[in-house]
């Protein structure tokens, strides 16, 4: 081949090489350009919740530089629906979110993969240092059918402060329902508007559960979840108790505002992921006058039952996934100490392995002292050593079930109705569901 040609061959390998095309040089080939696989995470929130998952996103390329990650953001009150609306046309996200309150359905339908070889078979989610409870979030009749994120507890937060006014000591862990509402009248004050921690049984959901567990070991339901125990004698007692302990631990109308937050309640329950709003807020109550706090776990009941209602979302795949090896990679790593250092760093979610840094980076907001002691109650009581938290399992006719356990409790602590008449037609109304449902 003369020059001329050789140039014109050179030019030509050039030209496909500018564009990513490859082409033949010295008898090997010009590797082509690879092309990136799109994945698309689905989750649920806001504009501000899109920077931080774009910052999630932005490390998942940088490990696996072969996918480019998509975040679709939902609206909370849209993202259920529209998540079972795209598995059905064959468009859901190859990884979303999957709320705790809709794994027991959507496991039913059929809507999820089954991940148990796989997270049997990871040597990654092996090395993990997993809270049992949280991994157990991510299970359904013995099957995985994701990985853990976002496991919150509830707890009881203290205002030491309006405890040492009142000249009060701070309860052991062990402490009583009947100890806490003898601090909690002891520490009132209509004048600077101090009043008790309310009545965590007047609403639904698992919080009322976990209070009927504690109080006579069952839930709503017995334990087969077929039998209906709202109205037994001791779930009566349990609301009798409350409405008499309301009666001594809330100020009367129009006296205080009775609000943690600003620093005015001498104890309340809420949740674990509540703490950098109640230590932001203690700390600006009443201007320049700080208070004091810590966390305990919920107060033993007559029963001498002390568990703190916990549940855990998990991310899931579609069980029609057309690449369940790609969305398996990005799930597996949406679990790992390496993505859940981003989600503590920005205060996304509280890590759900027993990693000290990983939760000091999460606390960082906390004085030291504080932080030692928030850190050391998560390891060592919440969800690790004692493990007070009792992770939530609900089943398919829970959101049914709560609509009319919410009408009823409205009609006990709002209106003053008998718990006793309200229970029993309660009782017949949850029959009902469970009836129709067989």
């Amino acid at each position: 081949m003369d020059r001329a040609g050789v140039r014109k061959r050179f030019a030509i390998v050039a030209a496909l090489a500018a564009v990513g095309i490859g082409g033949i040089v010295a008898g090997g080939y010009l590797p082509a350009a690879q092309a990136k696989t799109t994945l698309v995470l689905g989750v649920y929130g806001t504009g501000d919740d899109l920077n931080n998952w774009n910052q999630v996103a932005k490390a998942f390329e940088t490990r696996f530089p072969q996918y480019e990650l998509k975040v679709q953001v939902s609206a909370f009150d849209e993202y259920p629906t529209k998540i079972v609306t795209q598995i059905a046309t064959g468009t859901a996200p190859d990884v979303f979110m999957t709320w705790a309150q809709y794994k027991p359905k959507w496991v039913k339908e059929g809507l999820l993969l089954d991940v148990t070889q796989r997270w049997a078979n990871s040597s990654k989610l092996a090395e993990e240092r997993f809270y049992p409870a949280a991994v157990d979030a991510a299970r359904y009749d013995g099957r995985m059918y994701g990985v853990p994120y976002d496991y919150n507890a509830m707890v009881w937060y203290v205002n030491t402060s309006i405890l040492d006014q009142a000249g009060l000591p701070l309860p052991s862990d062990d402490w009583t329902v009947d100890q806490m509402r003898q601090i909690s009248r002891k520490t009132l004050d209509p004048v600077k508007g101090i009043s008790g921690p309310g009545i965590p049984l007047d609403w639904g959901w698992g919080p009322n559960i976990q209070w009927y567990y504690n109080w006579t070991g069952h839930e709503w339901l017995d334990e087969t979840r077929t039998k209906v125990l709202v109205d037994d004698a001791k779930s009566l007692q349990m609301y009798d108790w409350w409405l008499q302990a309301a009666k001594d631990l809330k100020l009367p109308a129009g006296q205080g505002k009775g609000d943690f937050f600003g620093g005015y309640q001498s104890m309340w329950e809420g949740w674990f992921s509540y703490t950098r709003l109640v230590a932001q807020s203690i700390k600006a109550a009443k201007g320049a006058q700080l208070y004091d706090w810590t966390i305990m776990p919920y107060p033993k009941s007559p029963a001498g039952i002390q568990r703190n209602f916990a549940q855990g979302h998990m991310f899931s795949i579609p069980a029609a996934s057309k690449r369940p090896d790609d969305a398996w990679k990005l799930a597996e790593w949406l679990a790992s100490s390496e993505a859940q250092a981003i989600f503590a760093r920005l205060k996304m979610s509280a890590p759900q392995v027993l990693s000290e840094p990983l939760w000091l980076s999460y606390l960082d907001y906390l004085p030291p002292d504080k932080l030692r002691d928030v850190v050391a109650f998560v390891h060592t009581k919440l969800y690790g050593g004692v493990g007070y938290a009792r992770n939530f399992s609900y089943w398919t006719t829970f959101d049914e079930m709560n609509k009319i356990m919410i009408k009823h409790l409205t009609a006990i602590f709002q209106q003053g109705k008998s718990p006793s008449t309200e229970m029993t037609t309660a009782k017949e109304e949850l029959q009902a569901v469970l009836k129709s449902g067989q």
